[in-house]
């Protein structure tokens, strides 16, 4: 089977809620912290034996994501919330310091085996490794015999 994931994977369009880069006038601790939601980068490859999966998270750890699997749809979910403290005699005039949030969902190729799924998190990148089926249907063979006989001897 071939993956045919490109239109539920790659071909989601790109959505962000990125406020506008501008150098305030005054305090910035009036102002709203930044914030960004949207995808994620990720690269899919496929192996005879597995899928895998890799989608770039930087400043995230494995506790600030979540993976759900429900009805062979998976979605990646990842948060990171970064606080400030204002310390006295000073004041914040400009921050680059963000609220991320990235979610991602796609339905699995149904040759992928789910109860194999594994996942790693490593310096802001997630790797899935998802196991396939293989591909030779293990089946028997049926013999053909004589038409069974309804009458009694």
């Amino acid at each position: 089977m071939a993956l045919d994931l490109h239109r539920d994977f790659f071909g989601w369009p790109f959505h962000s809620s990125l406020l506008s880069d501008r150098e305030f006038l005054g305090s910035a601790s009036s102002q709203p912290r930044s914030s960004f939601t949207g995808d994620m980068r990720m690269d899919m490859t496929e192996r005879p034996e597995a899928y895998d999966l890799t989608a770039d998270m930087p400043g995230l750890d494995e506790k600030d994501v979540k993976l759900e699997l429900k009805n062979r749809t998976l979605t990646i979910r990842g948060e990171s919330k970064q606080e400030s403290e204002e310390k006295e005699g000073e004041e914040v005039v400009r921050t680059s310091f963000t609220q991320r949030s990235f979610q991602r969902s796609f339905r699995l190729p149904t040759d992928v085996e789910e109860d194999g799924i594994s996942a790693s998190m490593d310096k802001g990148v997630l790797k899935l490794t998802m196991p396939r089926r293989s591909t030779e249907a293990s089946g028997r063979v049926i013999s053909i015999g004589a038409p069974k006989s309804t009458e009694s001897q």
